[in-house]
C-alpha cells in the first residue's frame, strides 16, 4: 500500500514535468525524519510477524 501511495506521487509529479526519481532514490533523511521512518517500519514489520504468527 506505501508502495503504492509512492508509485503514484511520482507519476503524478512526472505526469506535471516534475521527475523526483533521483532526488528520492539519493535522499538522506535527518535524524527526526528517520526516527520517523523508523517507527514506521517497525510497526509495519510488527503486524507483518503477528499476522505470520497469529500474535496480536
Amino acid at each position: 500500500m506505501l508502495t503504492d501511495r509512492q508509485m503514484v506521487l511520482e507519476k503524478i509529479l512526472t505526469d506535471k514535468g516534475i521527475d523526483v526519481t533521483d532526488a528520492v532514490e539519493n535522499y538522506q533523511p535527518d535524524e527526526t525524519l528517520q526516527s520517523r521512518l523508523d517507527e514506521r517500519t517497525g510497526a509495519i514489520v510488527k503486524t507483518i510477524i503477528g499476522d505470520l504468527t497469529g500474535a496480536e
